[in-house]
């Protein structure tokens, strides 16, 4: 039971903290509302339990941790995250204007499998908990994650639902947007000198 609850903890703490898939959560229900967040919050961790499982059974035959191609798709993630924060800093401050883009389950889930956290947790999950080729371990921390993944990307979306009231203000709106797409570059740009310090 013990690893259970180490499981438990492990997980509340990497969804809940800042990260890609909260900050677009945030972001999206801000401007969209939080029922126009849901598939997004349903894309993104059915997205990282599908990434988890898929890179147990890899690291089964291969060792991932020290692959080049690893690195090569941090790079790519991180370089989709300065897109995404672009595209979230830009986007009009009208929260009316239909032709917005409502983040959905796909963008949920393909965020999740370009996010260098999301691969950094899941390597992590398994050295800490040691659970390649452990089936019913794998299958219990994907549930463990993907509930409460959900809640914690929910709670993000909650907040930002809230926002909206002040956010009505087209001023506030654009400048809600900037610092959301600006701290998902920052994010992007960390995590690029992380992989650039690590190589």
């Amino acid at each position: 039971m013990q690893i259970y609850f180490a499981m438990l903890v492990f997980a509340f703490t990497m969804a809940i903290s800042p990260g890609a898939g909260n900050i677009v959560a945030l972001s999206n229900a801000a401007n969209h509302g939080y029922k126009n967040t849901i598939l997004f919050i349903l894309g993104n961790v059915s997205g990282f339990v599908v990434l988890f499982i898929t890179l147990n059974l890899a690291l089964s035959e291969i060792n991932l941790k020290n692959s080049m191609a690893l690195q090569a798709l941090g790079y790519l993630g991180a370089a989709f995250l300065i897109y995404i924060g672009y595209k979230i800093a830009t986007s009009a401050p009208d929260i009316s204007i239909k032709q917005q883009n409502k983040r959905g389950f796909l963008q949920g889930a393909i965020l999740q499998w370009l996010n260098p956290k999301a691969w950094i947790v899941s390597l992590a999950s398994v050295s800490a908990f040691g659970l390649t080729g452990h089936t019913t371990q794998i299958i219990i921390f994907a549930v463990i994650y993907f509930v409460i993944g959900a809640i914690s990307l929910s709670a993000w979306a909650f907040v930002g639902s809230k926002m909206q009231q002040i956010l009505k203000n087209p001023q506030h709106l654009k400048l809600f947007n900037r610092t959301m797409g600006g701290l998902l570059i920052f994010l992007a740009l960390y995590l690029m000198y992380n992989l650039a310090a690590g190589s």
